[in-house]
């Protein structure tokens, strides 16, 4: 099947979202959703993309050396998808490392900063501003 073949429908290949320029080239953006791929990381010259899966209750599914930077990350459920040339131990660990990077550096709600609102100075003041002294010129 040629590439043209790939790209039809609105997902692109394997359905990871749009194409966007990003610091590597042209990348896929993957869409984000619940029990979806949480990070996809790319190393060297396109050589491999690591993809974390949420996997609700089934543990580790993956290779001994991801497997063991998940553990050591404290990720209790994951299941790893790898796509590309695995043979280098180097590449495949940085990979995975990255991956799992990416997937700390995403800010769910529950860990924003609560803000403070403060008032504007309209509000703040209004009591001096209802006051209407006729003051002498």
């Amino acid at each position: 099947m040629n590439d043209a073949g790939l790209a039809r429908g609105p997902g692109g290949p394997r359905g990871l979202g749009s194409p966007s320029r990003g610091p590597r080239g042209l990348e896929w953006v993957a869409s984000v959703e619940a029990s979806a791929v949480v990070s996809e990381a790319m190393i060297g010259a396109r050589a491999m993309a690591v993809g974390l899966v949420e996997a609700r209750g089934t543990g580790i599914v993956s290779a001994p050396v991801p497997k063991k930077l998940l553990l050591m990350a404290g990720i209790d459920d994951c299941c790893t998808s790898v796509r590309g040339y695995t043979a280098t131990l180097g590449n495949f660990t940085k990979a995975t490392f990255d991956a799992i990077s990416k997937t700390y550096s995403y800010l769910t709600p529950h860990l924003w900063k609560e803000t403070v609102f403060t008032k504007s100075p309209y509000q703040e003041f209004t009591d001096h501003l209802v006051k209407t002294q006729a003051e002498p010129l």
